[in-house]
């Protein structure tokens, strides 16, 4: 290249990657419920935008995968090469688990579980009869060990490597999939097994492991050289990021300008519509008509026209109160019989969507419920950013908000997460006043949402401080909006164990400091608000439902000397399963209860006093939870747990237990029901004395949950709304100038 630096084609460094020994990779099927002997078929595959429907594609990939299985006697092997949680292009095994379920036989087929390295990997797929590909990286692996390979490209780049590589493969392109043709090209592909490739591995080997070195050497040099500019990039960035600083100030403002000017836009084209049809109806004719002669007969200036005045005045003040219309100040967060909602307003239904089918478009159920609220007046409408979709199952905290406001018969949209974009939303709330509209096409089509309902206080509360949102929320700011962040948990602490990728510090600053109000679940969050400058913030901890110790149908567990449990997320990001087994390991006579999703690693070895009862309905909880003498909450020590307000906590509690805790603080007020200790022996020693709890000790638990609502939290922010806290009011008072 004439005038720059010289180009090198290099040799991909999966071709220098060295398998581990195949007992390690025998093992590895093993702990997946295969054996060597029996052939296998390795599948690696990803999540990806085809312009094919997804389930389509997924179905014929398990229908070929399953014909092909039966006719050569082989199990079906899913390798995750990626499994980045919740990013869908990087979760292999999320994809895998969605294919799996279109399987008429889902026991034919298994996915690799286990934390493997690239070295094992490899290992594993070099004991397939035969590979079926989208990764690269899988089909590189299986051709330097004369696995055979059928492709399925969605890319060129995949068919380009191994095809100018000089392999031999089999091809078939996503977009035309069948599962016919999917299942001879595996079976044929296999009858090449344990062929020798036509060319030399060893070359290729050599090559990516040279040109590996020339890299490093490479980067060495950058290296050297950034060191020495560091000190003026430097100076360049933190310049830079208050320029960015300034043109999101800047766009905000502007975005602001044009979202007011296109609200003043829409409400005079309204009203020019408004006055045209009210000028052709007879009674405006009629009533010009009246003033005209009026104008004739008492000319302005006249005593006639005068005493016309103030006759009209002393009659007015005649009129019953009743008939001039609403004067009452808002009454949010008033008992349900002082609400100002009456049987002629929404009949004997809550604020919402009248008894209708509801469509299959998200954007058609959000017109016809806003059209809906054009006959409310005097209320709120809040818009809520959620994590989840609307799922009481969960028992998520947006979720809870959502219900309690709804007892408080203030409609609701809730804007949940999808990870599709042909996920179904099921309408199954709206006659409860809560319409559930995706988060995704809220993004695409912010003004459906942001020009709703202009009677009404409008609230947009966000649980968490996606980037995505900054547009939504200036164009809701502009439009007179309350914007509450809800700040439930350590986003950042979430990001660097993995949980939240998408996070952005900066962001969340942003929001901490612009929103009008600004709530935490915990003291910690709190703090943490505080120190990025956000003086103000309302403290509005977890809660509970007060059926959350109803019984429905008893359940009988096997006890032991002493029986625990716990319910919640497994995940080994923050559950102490190392605290958990060496407890269980040092009391044999004890029995641990655990109810949840997720779980621990293949390797790990749990004791037999460790009862793993899976996902459990949230009905269901009480009646287990029956059979514990106490509960314990076993999170690791750090930023995340520090931060969380465990809403099962406060579930504990009013079931009577009493509760063991290391990581997490105590809700506020319950240090005494709540132990939380650091290390094995204190952990031990808070167990005993937790599970020998006092009847009088258990009743006062009840007695402090019975407190802890989620109708009070609602109650408690209806009332910083209804006082204008922190930048409430004057929020108020601008769009109420204007």
């Amino acid at each position: 290249m004439e005038g720059g630096p010289d180009l090198v084609c290099g040799i991909d460094p999966g071709f220098a990657l060295e398998p581990v020994a195949y007992e390690r990779a025998t093992e590895i099927l093993s702990l997946s419920g295969l054996v060597r002997s029996e052939p296998i078929i390795g599948v690696a595959i990803r999540g990806w935008r085809h312009k094919r429907d997804s389930q389509t594609i997924r179905r014929e990939i398990a229908a070929g995968l399953e014909t092909a299985s039966r006719k050569l006697g082989a199990r079906i092997l899913f390798i995750p090469m990626q499994r980045l949680s919740g990013r869908f292009f990087e979760d292999d095994f999320a994809e895998a688990e969605r294919t799996r379920k279109h399987l008429s036989d889902p026991d034919r087929a298994v996915i690799l579980n286990s934390t493997v390295t690239p070295n094992e990997v490899a290992s594993v797929i070099g004991l397939c009869r035969v590979a079926v590909s989208m990764r690269l990286h899988a089909a590189i692996f299986a051709v330097c060990q004369s696995v055979p390979v059928v492709t399925l490209s969605y890319d060129p780049k995949l068919l380009r490597a191994l095809g100018e590589g000089g392999f031999s493969v089999s091809d078939l392109p996503i977009s035309t999939l069948e599962s016919e043709k999917l299942a001879k090209a595996v079976v044929a592909a296999s009858a090449r097994s344990g062929s020798s490739p036509g060319f030399e591995i060893q070359r290729l080997k050599d090559g990516a492991r040279e040109h590996a070195q020339a890299c490093r050497r490479i980067l060495d040099q950058v290296e050297q050289s950034v060191s020495r500019e560091r000190t003026d990039f430097d100076g360049l960035l933190l310049a830079a990021i208050a320029r960015a600083g300034e043109l999101d100030s800047s766009l905000a403002r502007l975005s602001s300008i044009q979202m007011q000017r296109d609200r003043a836009i829409q409400q005079r084209n309204r009203l020019e519509r408004d006055l045209q049809s009210i000028r052709s109806t007879l009674g405006f004719r009629l009533l010009e008509t009246y003033w005209s002669i009026l104008r004739r007969l008492m000319p302005e200036g006249t005593f006639w026209r005068e005493a016309y005045r103030v006759t009209s005045r002393y009659a007015h003040r005649l009129r019953p109160s009743q008939e001039r219309g609403p004067t009452v100040a808002l009454s949010q967060g008033l008992p349900r019989s002082k609400l100002p909602y009456e049987k002629e307003d929404i009949g004997s239904r809550r604020p919402g969507i009248a008894a209708r089918a509801v469509s299959s478009d998200p954007r058609i159920d959000m017109f016809q419920f806003s059209e809906d609220l054009l006959g409310l007046s005097n209320t709120y409408l809040f818009s809520i950013l959620s994590t989840t979709g609307f799922l009481t199952s969960e028992g998520q905290r947006p979720v809870n908000i959502s219900l309690a406001l709804s007892d408080r018969r203030i409609p609701v949209v809730y804007a949940g997460w999808r990870w599709e974009a042909e996920d179904f939303v099921l309408q199954d709330t709206l006659d409860i006043g809560i319409l559930q509209f995706p988060i995704d096409l809220l993004l695409k089509h912010p003004d459906e949402l942001v020009v709703a309902a202009p009677h009404l206080q409008r609230v947009l509360l966000v649980s968490f401080p996606h980037p995505s949102f900054l547009p939504l929320l200036a164009q809701a700011n502009g439009a007179g909006w309350v914007t509450i962040y809800d700040v439930m948990d350590d986003w950042e602490a979430f990001h660097e164990v993995g949980q939240a990728p998408w996070f952005d510090p900066s962001f969340e600053r942003h929001l901490m400091n612009a929103a009008d109000l600004v709530t935490a679940v915990s003291p910690a969050l709190a703090g943490k608000v505080r120190a990025a400058g956000r003086s103000e913030v309302e403290l509005l901890p977890n809660a509970v439902h007060a059926t959350a110790a109803r019984i429905v149908q008893p359940v009988d567990l096997e006890r032991g000397d002493r029986t625990v449990g716990y319910f919640g997320h497994l995940s080994e990001a923050w559950f102490d399963w190392d605290l958990l087994v060496e407890t269980a390991v040092l009391r044999p006579n004890w029995r641990f209860y655990i109810i949840g999703y997720g779980g621990p690693s293949a390797k790990r070895h749990v004791p037999e006093n460790i009862v793993l009862l899976g996902r459990q309905p949230r009905d269901r909880l009480a009646a287990f939870a029956a059979n514990w003498d106490a509960a314990m909450v076993p999170f690791k020590p750090g930023p995340l747990a520090e931060g969380v307000d465990a809403i099962k906590i406060y579930e504990y509690l009013a079931m009577g237990l009493p509760v063991v805790a290391t990581g997490i603080q105590p809700p506020v007020g319950a240090e005494i029901f709540v132990h939380r200790v650091e290390g094995r022996s204190a952990f031990l020693d808070g167990l005993e004395t937790a599970c020998g709890a006092e009847p009088a000790l258990r009743d006062s638990a009840r007695r402090y949950a019975a407190k802890q609502l989620w109708s009070t939290r609602v109650d408690q922010l209806l009332a910083c709304l209804a006082e204008g806290a922190q930048g409430v009011a004057i929020k108020r008072a601008v769009f109420l100038s204007s």
